[in-house]
């Protein structure tokens, strides 16, 4: 599926072109300005149970991503589900700038996540079986050498 349309506003002040297409799993929005010729982009792929990647693109280059690798275990016995996500952000990106300004612990490049959730079904009480969540979060910042 593709689909391509043209917009004039204001008299044609603010025009462009947006491009929609979904292929193999994978929507790509995309916004293109009559003027400046200045383009912005996004793109979700997605295996559903699996995996999610999102991207934001300007004038071609990488803002930002976003994946999320999830595996899922489901027995009589025990409920496991391990969320994988990793986050990057461009120097130039807008986000980036807001964090660096605004966050009391600064902008990233990198970030990564782990969320893993186990369910021990046979022990504990059927309102309340035995559980544990852990949480870790990592920060990569690129390291000057001088």
């Amino acid at each position: 599926f593709e689909a391509r349309t043209k917009y004039a506003i204001l008299g044609g002040r603010i025009a462009g072109k947006n491009l929609i297409k979904f292929a193999a799993n994978t929507l790509t929005l995309k916004n293109t300005d009559g003027g400046s010729k200045d383009s912005i982009e996004l793109i979700v792929k997605i295996a559903l149970g699996k995996s999610l990647h999102i991207e934001g693109k300007k004038n071609g280059e990488s803002m930002w991503t976003y994946d999320t690798k999830r595996t899922s275990s489901n027995t009589g016995d025990v409920f496991e589900v391990t969320l994988d996500t990793e986050m990057t952000l461009s120097e130039k990106s807008k986000v980036y700038k807001f964090l660096k300004a605004a966050y009391p612990y600064g902008a990233f490049n990198t970030r990564s996540n782990k969320i893993h959730i186990f369910v021990d079904k046979k022990t504990g009480t059927n309102s309340r079986p035995n559980s544990k969540l852990m949480f870790t979060s990592k920060r990569m910042e690129p390291r000057l050498l001088t």
